[in-house]
């Protein structure tokens, strides 16, 4: 983990990937996303409950609302019970949204895909 890194966390839950990735990069910001608007509530609540103020967590389904930026990280638990479609919209957009050499983790991943491996 890279002390600068700039995440995103895709449908981050209550944020213990995001919030996680925060702390590590102190110098960075980890975007946490989530379509349950409880998720992104308790999201929130635990990074001003654990004192991580470079984390915060906005309402969205995958990348649909989030603004235009890129990112050096993405992480994401992907739901077992969702379409294939749906997969195959998140890899895209996480893809787009990539910088050169960025890095992008699935759950029960052991270490970085790279993002040329990433195309569909």
């Amino acid at each position: 983990m890279r002390p600068d890194e700039r995440a995103i966390d895709l449908g981050c839950g209550y944020g213990p990937l995001g919030l996680a990735i925060a702390r590590a990069a102190p110098r960075g910001h980890c975007l946490m996303v989530d379509k349950d608007f409880v998720a992104v509530e308790y999201a929130n609540a635990n990074a001003r409950r654990n004192h991580i103020d470079n984390a915060h967590a906005m309402l969205s389904d995958g990348l649909r609302h989030v603004p235009p930026q890129s990112f050096t990280l993405a992480v994401t638990n992907l739901p077992a019970k969702t379409s294939k479609e749906h997969y195959y919209l998140f890899f895209h957009d996480i893809r787009e949204r990539l910088e050169p050499g960025g890095r992008f983790l699935r759950g029960g991943d052991q270490r970085p895909a790279p993002v040329h491996c990433a195309r569909l």
